[in-house]
């Protein structure tokens, strides 16, 4: 279990956009040592304390993805300047109550370039980690990021607002037994 203090440490890292070698600053664990707090080395804050924290989020998106009744799945290819290819995965759900949400579920480094087998495969690794029903996904978005994330939004908006004027069930929806 996370504790909160490490909660607060993995948060105060990403937000700095800090190195996690600053666990080894002598000024900051002599500022720790004088609150009377622990602070793990950088071995430890690696292998326990991110892996817990990293483990939490997985659980939390895992929980969203399986109360989601509808999915659409955003994804990005790109190469770094050192010729390092890479798939970003994010998905923009809707459940039952016809809230939105979306979150960034994964990045796979890819071996070794843009192909579509390579894409797939990246693809099926980041969503496999899930154990969400595959018969959400209602779409699939790639390239130009902020524009699809735009679009995403403005169709699940415009979803609710249709669901909501004509009173339609989400179970309706899925039997199409509506007219």
């Amino acid at each position: 279990m996370l504790t909160r203090n490490e909660l607060e440490l993995v948060k105060y890292f990403i937000s700095s956009n800090s190195a996690i070698q600053e666990l080894k600053n002598e000024s900051l664990n002599y500022f720790f040592e004088r609150a009377g707090l622990h602070i793990p080395d950088e071995k430890t804050f690696k292998s326990t304390v991110l892996q817990k924290a990293i483990d939490k989020v997985e659980e939390v998106i895992n929980q969203k993805l399986l109360n989601s009744t509808d999915t659409a799945v955003i994804f990005d290819n790109w190469a770094t300047k050192q010729q390092q290819d890479f798939t970003g995965v994010a998905v923009m759900t809707c459940d039952e109550k016809l809230e939105r949400d979306c979150f960034v579920i994964g990045l796979e480094k890819m071996d070794p370039s843009h192909t579509a087998e390579n894409i797939k495969a990246s693809l099926e690794s980041v969503l496999n980690k899930y154990t969400n029903d595959k018969r959400t996904i209602i779409g699939w978005l790639n390239n130009f990021f902020k524009e699809l994330y735009r679009g995403c939004i403005a169709f699940l908006h415009y979803k609710i607002i249709f669901y909501k004027k004509f009173r339609i069930k989400r179970n309706d929806v899925r039997s199409r037994q509506w007219k």
